[in-house]
């Protein structure tokens, strides 16, 4: 997974907005967070199990990404 797809699919959670991705950022490389478990995100402040539970079980970016592009809407990452 890039770091755009890994993006996309931390919004599409619906939990990680700026504040809470700068706080996942400061404890873990980009590229880790889709392999961490409910435990592991938990330990970030500002995760509970609602947010753990929402991460792992994001949807797979793909779909959106690629709509973005069939619409020529360019996702640019915060």
């Amino acid at each position: 997974m890039d770091d755009l797809e890994i993006l996309v699919r931390l919004n599409l959670s619906g939990m990680v907005g700026s504040s809470l991705l700068r706080r996942l950022l400061e404890h873990f490389d980009l590229k880790r967070i889709p392999r961490l478990s409910r435990r592991d995100l938990e330990r970030v402040p500002g995760i509970g199990p609602l947010t753990s539970k929402a991460i792992v079980e994001a949807p797979d970016p793909g779909p959106e990404i690629a709509l973005a592009a069939r619409h020529r809407i360019e996702i640019l990452p915060s």
